[in-house]
C-alpha cells in the first residue's frame, strides 16, 4: 500500500510538472520585452524616416499630376496619360539600412544614416518649395486652386516632420547622448530642463517634443515652450519659418484666392 501511494503521489508530481509552463517560454518573453524596450529610444526616429521616405513618394506623384492636371484638365488623370513614379528619393533608399541597424542595436549607423537623409529631406524641402512658388502662376481656376492646396498641404507636412526630425538627431548630441553624462551642449531649452518639476526629475526630450516644437514654428513661427539656444539651430528656425511663410501666406493664400464660387 505504501509503494502504490507513493506512485501515487510521484505520478501527481510529474503531471504537474508536465502541467507547469515552460521557463523556456517566459526567456522567449523576458527576450522581447528587453528587445522591445533596448529599441524603443531609436524607434520615433526610424518611424519619422518612414513617414519621409512615403512623403517624398507620394509628393513627387502629386506634383506630377497636378502640373498635368494643370495643363490637360482633370480628364488627364483617367484616360491613360498620367504614369506614376516611384521616386522613393534618399530617405527611402536608407529607410531599409536604417531598419536593419536598428534590429541590430548599431546606433553609429543610424545616426551617421539619419543626418545625410535628413540633411538630404531638407533640402528637398526647401527646393520643392522653391519649385512650386516658381509654378504658382500656372495654377487657374478652382482645379488650380484645389491642386495648390493639395501641393501647399504635402509641403506643409514634409515641413514639420523633416525638421522635427533634424531637431531630435542633433539636439544635445542626438538621441543616443542626450541625458548621458556624454551628452553635448543642448541646443534646445525646455521647461522640464530650466526648473525642477515635481514627477519630472530626470526627464529627456523625446521625438515628440522636436515635433511640437517643429509644428509651432511652422504654424506661429517660433519655438513656443522650447527655448532656441545655439546658433545653428536658430538659422534651421528661420529657414522652416521662411519655408512655412511661403507655403501658408502665399501658396495657401493663392490657392484661396483662385477658387471662384459656383464656377
Amino acid at each position: 500500500m505504501e509503494i502504490e501511494a507513493q506512485a501515487t503521489e510521484l505520478t501527481a508530481t510529474e503531471t504537474a510538472v508536465a502541467a507547469a509552463p515552460a521557463p523556456l517560454k517566459a526567456g522567449w518573453l523576458t527576450r522581447l520585452r528587453s528587445f522591445v524596450k533596448s529599441r524603443r529610444h531609436d524607434a520615433p526616429g526610424v518611424l519619422a524616416l518612414a513617414v519621409i521616405a512615403v512623403l517624398e513618394t507620394a509628393s513627387t506623384m502629386a506634383f506630377a499630376a497636378s502640373d498635368l492636371v494643370n495643363a490637360r484638365g482633370v480628364g488627364a488623370l483617367s484616360d491613360g496619360q498620367f504614369q506614376p513614379t516611384w521616386d522613393i528619393g534618399l530617405a527611402g533608399i536608407f529607410l531599409p539600412i536604417v531598419i536593419i541597424a536598428w534590429l541590430f542595436g548599431k546606433r553609429r549607423p543610424i545616426r551617421i544614416l539619419f543626418l545625410i537623409a535628413v540633411w538630404a529631406a531638407l533640402l528637398n524641402v526647401l527646393s520643392l518649395v522653391i519649385t512650386v512658388l516658381g509654378t504658382i502662376n500656372q495654377h487657374a481656376g478652382n482645379i488650380g486652386a484645389a491642386t495648390l492646396l493639395v501641393d501647399a498641404g504635402l509641403l506643409w507636412i514634409m515641413n514639420v516632420v523633416v525638421f522635427a526630425l533634424w531637431y531630435w538627431s542633433i539636439d544635445g548630441g542626438g538621441p543616443d547622448l542626450r541625458g548621458t553624462p556624454k551628452a553635448k551642449r543642448p541646443d534646445f531649452d525646455f521647461p522640464q530642463q530650466r526648473t525642477e518639476i515635481r514627477g519630472w526629475e530626470g526627464w529627456v526630450p523625446g521625438f515628440h517634443d522636436y515635433l511640437h516644437t517643429a509644428f509651432v514654428i511652422s504654424l506661429g513661427f517660433h519655438a513656443g515652450v522650447a527655448e532656441v539656444l545655439s546658433a545653428r539651430v536658430k538659422y534651421v528656425n528661420m529657414l522652416q519659418a521662411t519655408a512655412s511663410v511661403s507655403i501658408l501666406l502665399l501658396l495657401v493664400a493663392k490657392a484661396i484666392a483662385s477658387f471662384t464660387p459656383g464656377a
